[in-house]
C-alpha cells in the first residue's frame, strides 16, 4: 500500500483508527488490515484503487487470466501475498523474488537481472502461471530498454526498484536484498 503521508496527517486518520479499534477490537481478525479496511469503508473518497497491473497478485493468474491491463501492457508490480514468493505454487512469482534476491545491484540490470529471472522460471514446473511469464517479462524488458537508452536517471531507477522491492512479500530472514 502506498500512502501520501502529508494527506494522511491532514485527515482524520489517526483519531478514526483509534476509535475504530476501540469499537471493533473484539471483532477484528487481521489487526491493522481490518482497521484500514474499516477506515476506507467510511472514507472511500480517500482511497485510490490501483488497476490490477499495478498490484498483480497470484489470484490474477491462478486458473486463468483475470487482469486485462496486464494482458495489454504487462504487470508493473507483483504483490506476493499468501507467500507466493516463497512457495512453489506460483513459480513465476518465486522466480521474480529469487532474481531480485540474487541480483547484485552493482551489476548492469540488462545483463544480470533478466537472465536470473529467466533461469529461475526454468527451474520450476509449469502450472497455472504461464500468463505471468508473458505479462511480467514485457514490463521488465521495457525497464531494461529504458536503462539501456539512459532514459532513466539513477534516482528514478532507485525509486522504481524501491517500489518493486517494497511490494515483494519477503520472509523476515530474507528481507534484505
Amino acid at each position: 500500500m502506498l500512502m501520501n503521508l502529508t494527506r494522511l496527517r491532514n485527515s482524520t486518520w489517526l483519531p478514526s483508527i483509534v476509535n475504530y479499534y476501540k469499537e471493533y477490537k473484539l471483532k477484528i481478525t487481521w489487526g491493522d488490515q481490518d482497521l484500514i479496511n474499516i477506515y476506507f469503508h467510511f472514507h472511500p473518497d480517500e482511497l485510490y484503487v490501483y488497476p490490477c497491473e499495478w498490484n498483480y497478485r497470484p489470484d490474477h493468474c491462478m486458473y486463468m487470466s483475470v487482469c486485462t491491463g496486464a494482458e495489454r501492457s504487462g504487470a508493473y508490480v507483483l504483490h506476493g501475498n499468501r507467500r507466493a514468493m516463497q512457495n512453489d505454487k506460483q513459480p513465476a512469482f518465486k522466480a521474480a523474488y529469487l532474481a531480485f534476491k540474487e541480483y547484485d545491484f552493482h551489476q548492469k540490470m540488462k545483463t544480470s537481472l533478466l537472465p536470473l529471472f529467466k533461469r529461475n522460471l526454468r527451474r520450476h514446473p509449469r502450472r497455472h502461471v504461464d500468463v505471468l511469464d508473458i505479462y511480467f517479462q514485457p514490463e521488465l524488458l521495457n525497464l531494461l530498454i529504458m536503462l539501456k537508452n539512459d532514459s532513466l536517471d539513477s534516482e528514478e531507477m532507485v525509486a522504481r526498484l524501491a517500489v518493486i522491492t517494497d511490494f515483494l512479500n519477503f520472509e523476515k530472514k530474507d528481507s534484505m536484498i
